[in-house]
């Protein structure tokens, strides 16, 4: 049987595009090779609870993983400076 790891990474394009001010944008799949790159047979993963963090360490955003094009996941709320995001 061939062992295969399973990644949830966001490819964090954590996008602070304009008119999507304070808006976290991402995919979650899984990583099969651990490449670190959604490659063509590494599908979406719904139902992972995605919490956005803000500089100053407070929960600003809470998001579930959810349907089956990238991206997968969308959370606002956290203004436009830099946040940490964790699955």
């Amino acid at each position: 049987m061939k062992k295969f790891r399973l990644l949830f990474l966001p490819l964090c394009y954590v996008l602070a595009l304009e008119g999507m001010q304070g808006q976290v944008t991402g995919t979650v799949f899984r990583d099969f090779n651990g490449n670190g790159v959604q490659d063509a047979n590494e599908p979406l993963v719904s139902g992972v609870t995605v919490n956005v963090y803000d500089a100053s360490n407070a929960l600003c955003a809470t998001a579930v993983t959810a349907g089956a094009t990238a991206p997968n996941y969308s959370a606002a709320g956290c203004g436009t400076g830099p946040v940490r995001v964790e699955f």
